[in-house]
């Protein structure tokens, strides 16, 4: 029998669970908003869940992405942070990274 984590093949339903709660969790502790590559890098082997499970977040008001107007019409993409839905599951789930405990440089400490 294989031993290697990776190798687990989760039930569908459940790796999107996961990735949700994943994705929460990583926005919640980072002290920035993440850019996609970020996101899924971070997340490893969700990261083929990770586009379907931040659609989902997003429709539902857990994140939302930030954008930033580029001087033309439309606007691109910067970064992934908590909506409000996001941060308040978060901080119920111990998983939201406060000025409280960040240190003086703004680097958890």
């Amino acid at each position: 029998m294989n031993s290697d984590v990776t190798s687990i093949r989760w039930p569908d339903n459940m790796a999107l669970v996961s990735a949700r709660e994943l994705i929460l969790r990583l926005l919640g502790t980072a002290h920035r908003p993440l850019r996609w590559v970020e996101m899924t890098n971070a997340l490893g082997q969700f990261s083929s869940d990770a586009r379907v499970a931040c659609e989902w977040l997003m429709n539902h008001g857990y994140i939302a992405p930030l954008r930033v107007a580029d001087g033309a019409v439309r606007s691109v993409e910067v970064g992934w942070t908590l909506a409000d839905k996001g941060l308040v599951w978060a901080r119920a789930h111990g998983a939201l990274l406060t000025a409280r405990a960040m240190g003086a440089s703004g680097v958890p400490g």
